[in-house]
């Protein structure tokens, strides 16, 4: 029997790989429909959840999920291998976001992976995850082909973007018309037949291509004409006009005019500009700079080139690297710099502090990469608690043949006077004999070398200048501390990276301006005491803005959008400010109320919502702020 036959016949098995916010409704709507449905997730709490019947999403109520579950036609797996008895394969992996909109398609890079070595012909993937045009083709279907197949030919590839709407009750996955565009006419029809049978009305589009942007257009269309009307409130407000009253008006208007309403927004973060950054430029020569001085050097630079979009100033460096995090290879690598960015900053800060005492100082709300278990995941710094594992770069990537540098040579006395050598292969004690008379001349409580394996160094320095030092520099390690003892990194290894735990994370003052990166794939870089973090350049709606440098085509009115809508929690902020002042209150100390945290109407979702900015603001300005 062929798929579309399978479809027909409702005996398709379907695999939906992401049980979130997304993908767990799409899951129980075809298992509701009668496939035979599995969830696949990384996180084996969402598996041993459906395991029980229970759901974690206000979306899907848990009695469904047991019922599915009972009847046999819901389960869930971590383990990629379900695959290889599926007939479909839907991609419900997130991008995440930062506020400021920062894609990362590392996810969807790790589901095709998971996907290709698995791939029989005769099967269709769909992707749903938002994204920017281009992707399903640019970056799932050359990973799928490496299973040998042919798109088209030997199996199916189309896209079809999410339209659910977290927390809405109204507008579900089932109710929702669909959009789909596939790679072939018949990869697009097959992914039609799928798709109606979930919901009643299914859009075929021209191309995967069509079919992303549609999404994006859906984005843009809203945050631009919140926009709008954004603006327009600030103006009837100096002019004396009720916004509201204006917006009742020309709704009464049948045809061509359709309401929106103002608002904070449509809901960033970066680093100090005294965090360290590792460079290497075209000569391999490796730098490692302030992100701040970094920033004014390049913006001067003849071959760089400077953009200014929504409040922030980009400038793209020529021919340099940027040492960032490869998760999928668990070590540190240099990816091309595309973008460096600075922008003007008012909100909240902190520092964050390890137990071997790191620091790194963030806006508040930057995502910095820790490790769970064996899971990296995303963190917001000032999520962070004491005893999270930070991931951290043990080593440089390096040729072949490396480089080797003898600190001990090349450092100046001043700066070691303090240090200790330890030996990395043997011990003092082997050299007993013939290091103890030297000792003795060196040290009052020279036994303590030996007891402890760690001697000063410059008592190293001076044996070795007296011919007693049978141990080569190249045989210790170079450590810092006070008495007998030398320091450790309280650090666990990893192989190619190493984590250390948080100790604490504290508020600091702000700066007025802060800096992020963009690179390729996989959107990380590394910052101050090998600190591994997520970028921070604004994409959706301004992942189109980013794709359309690729044609060397600017768009206007998304920045502008994003312009405005960025304004408005300052100024519900101010308006809030001044409504105190009238009644002779100040905004410090005052109990503020935020009704309506949902990030849409009608939508208890309150995830990247804009009142979250302006709770932020209140909250730095000393309100008591309760929602």
């Amino acid at each position: 029997m062929n798929l579309e036959d399978k479809i027909k016949a409702k005996t398709a098995r379907i695999c939906i790989i992401g049980l979130g916010y997304v993908g767990l409704p799409l899951a129980v709507g075809f298992a509701k429909r009668g496939y035979q449905v599995v969830g696949l997730d990384v996180d084996e709490r969402k598996v041993a959840a459906i395991g029980r019947g229970e759901s974690y999403i206000k979306d899907v109520a848990s009695g469904e999920v047991a019922s599915l579950v009972e009847s046999g036609r819901l389960s869930a797996s971590t383990d990629y291998d379900v695959l290889r008895e599926v007939d479909v394969a839907f991609i419900c992996v997130p991008t995440p976001f930062n506020e400021m909109k920062a894609p990362d398609l590392s996810f969807i890079v790790a589901a095709a992976e998971g996907i290709a070595p698995r791939l029989r012909a005769g099967q269709l993937v769909i992707l749903q995850s938002t994204t920017y045009p281009g992707t399903t083709e640019e970056v799932v279907l050359p990973i799928l082909e490496r299973s040998g197949l042919k798109a088209g030919r030997d199996f199916h590839l189309a896209f079809s973007p999410e339209r659910i709407n977290p927390g809405d009750r109204l507008h579900t996955v089932e109710n929702t018309p669909k959009v789909v565009g596939g790679l072939t006419p018949r990869c697009a029809e097959l992914a039609r037949s799928l798709l109606a049978q979930l919901t009643p009305q299914v859009h075929v589009v021209s191309s995967p291509r069509a079919a992303e942007m549609t999404k994006l257009l859906e984005n843009i269309y809203r945050s631009v004409n919140i926009a709008l009307v954004n603006e327009l409130a600030l103006l009837c407000e100096r002019m004396g006009i009720d916004i509201w009253e204006v917006i009742e008006a020309a709704s009464t208007k049948p045809f061509g005019f359709m309401p929106f309403y103002p608002g904070p927004g449509v809901g960033g973060h970066c680093l100090s500009p005294d965090e360290y950054i590792f460079l290497r430029d075209s000569d391999g020569g490796l730098k490692i700079v302030p992100i701040g001085d970094y920033f004014q050097s390049v913006c001067t630079a003849p071959d760089s080139r400077l953009i200014q979009t929504h409040g922030v100033t980009l400038v793209a460096p020529a021919n340099t690297e940027l040492l960032v995090f490869d998760p999928a290879q668990g070590r540190a690598v240099f990816k091309p710099l595309r973008y460096v960015s600075a922008r003007p900053y008012e909100g909240p800060m902190v520092k964050i502090v390890t137990v071997d005492g790191r620091e790194l100082t963030v806006t508040d709300g930057h995502p910095i990469i820790t490790l769970e278990e064996r899971d990296f995941v995303v963190k917001r710094a000032d999520k962070l608690k004491p005893g999270h594992a930070l991931v951290i770069i043990k080593d440089l990537p390096c040729d072949p043949m490396p480089l080797s540098v003898d600190l001990i040579a090349e450092l100046p006395e001043n700066e070691y006077k303090g240090g200790r050598v330890k030996p990395s292969q043997e011990s003092f004690s082997t050299y007993r004999a013939q290091l103890k008379p030297y000792l003795k001349k060196h040290l009052k409580y020279y036994w303590d070398v030996f007891r402890y394996n760690t001697m000063p160094l410059m008592t190293y320095i001076a044996l070795e200048r007296e011919g007693a030092m049978p141990i080569p520099h190249q045989d210790v390690l170079l450590c810092t501390g006070r008495g007998s003892s030398y320091s450790s990194m309280q650090s666990q290894d990893h192989g190619g990276f190493a984590t250390v735990q948080v100790r604490e994370v504290t508020p600091v003052s702000s700066v007025p301006i802060v800096y992020s990166l963009e690179t390729d794939d996989p959107h990380t870089f590394v910052t101050s005491y090998g600190f591994v973090v997520h970028n921070c350049i604004p994409v959706d709606p301004y992942y189109l803005s980013w794709k359309a440098r690729e044609y060397d085509f600017y768009t206007k009115f998304i920045e502008l959008a994003a312009e405005v809508n960025q304004d408005m929690p300052v100024h519900v902020v101010e308006k809030v400010v001044e409504g105190l002042n009238a009644q002779g209150k100040s905004l410090r100390g005052a109990k503020i109320l935020i009704l309506g945290v949902a990030f849409k109407p009608n939508v208890d979702d309150a995830r990247n919502s804009p009142a979250q900015r302006v709770m932020e603001l209140l909250l730095t300005r000393g309100a008591e702020v309760s929602y």
